[in-house]
């Protein structure tokens, strides 16, 4: 049985998007039989993933996946000797899942780059979708508490367990909860973290000060002054990104450049401090770059031209 790195994430890769040969199959039937916690990574992805696969190779996988003593209710990601950097396949795109070290065996970490998004499932049922450029880690305490770290953009939808708080923690300040739905951005170019809570009810707590949350409901730290606002919403709204939408609710050119940037994979410039201050209410949804700037720049006083690798915005 093959034990290198790069020919197991291979394989694995080719399986999820069933490009996989019987070979492939072979070898992958034989290592998950000899390591239970990449099998029941493989039991849980083989069940999520959009692709369809052949109905006899599907159940012989997960039959070497799902060991006998296996609880559904109580599943944990346990990385082993073996585990290594696995691309996991979703519909929406290609997440990057590394383990965190050989003395935490149960961390681990998903990112995207610039123009993906991702959708994962948590060792406790929980999912999460990862805007572009983000980073999320999986934190395994033991016992207490779910712990996961934030960098970037991710709508959570946590499974309800009373006993067991979920933690969201971006640094200044955390999000706790026991089972609900709701949005964090928390982007290191960014001044402020922003929260709005879907459905439910969640705790957002600074060094200072807790907000306890209802829904329709966004909650913005500030950085710089560590102090926290919060405003009525329409939760929906902020939310639309994970539908291929973006909605801005008075977001200002400067912030709606950076969500581009991010989304494109592009440097953008605004030449102007006085135009990066004007703000904006709308929707721009998938498309070409050029189609959305057109959009943006015509609902304004200004203009945009490529300069070499550089988007630059300028007042007409």
């Amino acid at each position: 049985m093959s034990t290198n790195v790069n020919d197991i994430k291979t394989r694995i890769e080719k399986y999820i998007m069933g490009m996989h040969s019987e070979d492939d199959t072979h070898l992958l039937d034989l290592w998950l039989r000899n390591d239970r916690s990449l099998g029941r990574w493989m039991c849980n992805q083989i069940e999520n993933s959009p692709t369809e696969m052949d109905d006899t190779v599907k159940s012989r996988i997960l039959d070497s996946a799902v060991h006998r003593d296996y609880n559904q209710s109580n599943r944990k990601m346990i990385w082993g000797a073996t585990a290594c950097v696995i691309l996991m396949i979703v519909s929406f795109s290609i997440g990057l899942i590394l383990p965190i070290g050989n003395d935490t065996p149960h961390n681990f970490k998903v990112k995207t780059a610039a123009g993906e998004s991702s959708k994962i499932t948590l060792p406790d049922g929980s999912s999460v979708f990862l805007n572009n450029l983000s980073e999320v880690e999986w934190i395994d305490e033991g016992g207490g508490r779910r712990l996961t770290r934030l960098n970037g953009e991710a709508y959570f939808d946590v499974s309800t367990d009373p006993d067991h708080p979920f933690i969201v923690d971006c640094g200044d300040m955390q999000v706790e909860c026991r089972g609900t739905r709701f949005n964090v951005s928390n982007y290191s170019d960014d001044s402020d973290i922003k929260v709005v809570l879907n459905e439910g009810k969640i705790n957002v707590i600074s060094r200072d000060e807790k907000i306890e949350m209802k829904p329709d409901m966004r909650v913005v730290y500030n950085k710089d002054t560590h102090t926290m606002h919060s405003s009525e919403v329409c939760s929906d709204n902020y939310i639309e990104w994970t539908s291929g939408t973006r909605r801005f609710e008075g977001e200002t050119l400067e912030e709606i450049m950076r969500i581009l940037s991010r989304k494109y994979g592009v440097s953008i410039r605004i030449e102007n401090r006085e135009i990066s201050q004007e703000r904006f209410v709308g929707s721009i949804g998938e498309g070409p770059l050029e189609d959305v700037l057109n959009f943006i720049t015509g609902a304004s006083n200004t203009e945009w031209e490529s300069r070499g690798e550089r988007i630059i915005i300028s007042a007409k």
